[in-house]
Parts: C-alpha cells; structure tokens; sequence
C-alpha cells in the first residue's frame, strides 16, 4: 500500500514538473491553460501548427465545451493544412476556478479571448494568423471581441457558424421557426404528438418581447424539434463517449456547465444584448454558415448579420440537411477550409 501510494506520489510530482508542450509541426498535441481573473481554462492544440495560421474555435452554451467540436473530420479536412485550438471559456468544459462568479459578464469574456489570442502568438510566435469561429453563443462572445476597440485588428477573419449576436431576434427567430414548422408537421400527420405541445405554447405566448423565461423555454423546444426530426443525429455525444479517456473530459464539469448555465443571472443579462448595430464597424472579411434545419439559432440571424456588417468581403453558406450541430461534417469544414486558404 505505501509502496502504491509513493508511485502515485511521484507520479503526480513527475507531471507538475513536466515541460509544457509547445509544437509546431504537422500533428500538434497540446495542452496548456489560459490563468486570468480567478478561472483556469483549458486550450486544446491540435493539427498543422507549422502553417501558423490557426481556427480558434469560440464555443456555445454558455456551459458547453470547445472539445465537443475536435472530431477526426474536422482534424482530417482543417487540421491537415491548419492549426486548430479548441477553448473551454470560463466554467465551461474542462475550466477550473467556481470563485469567479462576479466575472460573469460578456465584457470579461471578451477580455479573456483577448488575452487567450496574445498567449497563442506568445508560445506560438506573433507571426501566427488567427481566424475566429464562433458557434451559438460563442457568436455573442466574438461580437462582443469584434466590436471592442481595435480587437478585429487581432484576427484575419470571422467565421460566424450557427450562431447568434443578437438575443431578441434569436428568439423571435425560432418561435416563427417553432410555430410555422410545427403546423406544416402537424398538417402532414408528420409525429403530431411531438409538435402539438410546441405549437400551442407558441400560440399561448404570442411575440413579446419574450420574458427570460420565455426564452429558455423557447431555446429547449427549439432542442426538442430538432430531436423529433427524422434523420438528424448529433456527433457531439460520439465526440464525448470516443474522448472520455484520450482528452481526459472531465463530465462531471461538462455536466455542471451543461445544466447549470440556464439557471445562471448571466443568461438573464444577456438577454436586451444585441449586436447588430454595432457590427458596421467590422471589416474583416466573413463567412456566414448556417443549418437550414436549426431551430435554437435560425438562418435569420446569418441574414441580420451579413446586412448589418461592415465588410465587403462576405460569403453566406446554408446547409440543407444540418441542425445546430455541423450535422454535414465534410461539407462544413471542407467551407471552413476553403475560406482559410483563400484569406491566410
């Protein structure tokens, strides 16, 4: 037993005292986290860091996770050619620190992106090029980045995929969505069961604007249709069951984020957030991607986006048979990458 207990011992103090890794080259594998206002937060680093340009992925939720988005695919169609860095924002996926609650403002995760692209360029050299993917919420996140002083100085270009940056039109985006789906659905005897409750509490709650809880119920039924429609299946719960082990995804934190984010004063604040006027300042140039079949951010929004934004170099992309979780894999990232290679 002592003798277990010492191998544990010295196994844990060999880690600590590990190097961190630093690659560039055509397979990178790294690890580290970003320290900034009482949060810890993990970045994966994956793929053809040798090509110094870099698809730093702004994930959902809030409370979702950047690893749910590291598929094979995605390292075989983008990671071959470009360097992809998959980050957990604060108290989401593998994020460490539950003492930063008074941090809980779209302002400090805009600063933590902020800090999270000068720590890239400082380990990976300030000659990198980084482009920002911003998917669901993490759209409100890069809108708050983007819009902020000179931010879009930092970054090459914008890939806004199923995403959101304005939180009142989303919602009335996906009631409209909600109810002219589910009469078309019920009309066609097209599982009626599933879409009856949807379409009469849309009924019952005529456009607002929307209360917050009105909102969070309108976000889960929007979850609720794309699970009655047949034909869709998510990757991201293969992506968590293949990875439990090799990235060590820490579920019970995955969980916590999951569940606990609807509950949160941080939702509720988001909620009279809009970005929509201020994006004209931007002029990055843009690729708009979008599901035809996402109920939680419609295509709507990719409309609202591309009028209100300031480049003339933009490009919108709707994908026929995909939700809200990248469902045609090849035909996104092959879109991801080809928009990499025409603007490194």
């Amino acid at each position: 037993m002592k003798n277990l207990l010492f191998l544990v011992l010295a196994t844990l103090s060999f880690s600590a005292c590990q190097k961190e890794q630093i690659t560039l080259g055509l397979h990178a594998n790294d690890t580290f986290y970003l320290r900034q206002e009482d949060a810890s937060m993990r970045v994966l680093v994956r793929g053809n860091t040798a090509s110094k340009v870099f698809m730093l992925i702004v994930h959902g939720g809030p409370g979702s996770s950047g690893y749910i988005y590291d598929t094979p695919k995605i390292e075989e169609i983008v990671g071959k050619d470009f360097a992809l860095a998959f980050y957990d924002q604060r108290n989401a996926g593998a994020s460490q620190g539950n003492a930063n609650a008074k941090q809980f403002d779209l302002d400090q995760y805009a600063e933590d992106l902020k800090e999270l692209i000068a720590v890239l360029k400082y380990r990976y050299g300030q000659d990198i090029i980084i482009f920002l993917w911003s998917k669901s919420f993490g759209g409100m996140v890069a809108s708050a980045f983007m819009t902020k002083d000179n931010n879009q100085d930092l970054v090459k270009g914008w890939l806004f995929v199923d995403a959101s940056h304005n939180y009142g039109l989303n919602d009335s985006l996906t009631y409209q969505m909600l109810l002219d789906a589910g009469n078309q659905h019920i009309a066609d005897g097209t599982n009626p069961d599933g879409w009856e409750p949807i379409v009469e509490y849309c009924q019952e709650n005529p456009p607002g604007p929307f209360s917050f809880e009105q909102s969070i119920q309108l976000n889960k039924y929007g979850w609720k249709a794309q699970k009655i429609i047949e034909g869709l299946e998510p990757y991201q719960y293969t992506v968590i069951k293949d990875g439990i082990f090799k990235e060590h995804i820490p579920l019970t934190s995955y969980y916590l984020g999951k569940t606990n984010a609807a509950e949160r004063k941080f939702n509720e604040s988001l909620t009279p957030i809009k970005f929509s006027d201020a994006l004209g300042k931007v002029t990055v140039p843009v690729l708009v991607c979008f599901g035809k079949l996402d109920f939680v951010c419609p295509q709507g929004l990719g409309d609202d986006f591309l009028a209100h934004i300031g480049s003339t170099d933009k490009q919108k992309l709707i994908f026929e048979k995909s939700a809200h979780h990248l469902e045609e894999q090849d035909a996104y990232y092959n879109a991801f990458r080809e928009f990499l290679r025409e603007h490194q």
